[in-house]
């Protein structure tokens, strides 16, 4: 399962906005119940810093895995 997400600039600044904290929060139920593992990549700096407070763990390089509930 891959886990993704994008944002403009724009939206950035919007993102500690509770409906983006919402969004955040549903999407991470949907991977916590995942019962394979999710994989992820960090595109730039706030992505690693995003999927490392999120809880997944760094494999290599860009690349983020959340292990699945076996």
């Amino acid at each position: 399962m891959k886990f993704f997400s994008d944002y403009t600039d724009e939206m950035e600044h919007n993102l500690g906005r509770m409906a983006a904290l919402r969004a955040i929060r549903t999407v991470m139920k949907w991977v916590e119940s995942a019962t394979v593992d999710v994989w992820s990549a960090a595109g730039h700096d706030e992505g690693h810093r995003l999927l490392k407070r999120l809880g997944f763990t760094q494999v290599k390089g860009d690349y983020y895995k959340w292990h699945g509930l076996y």
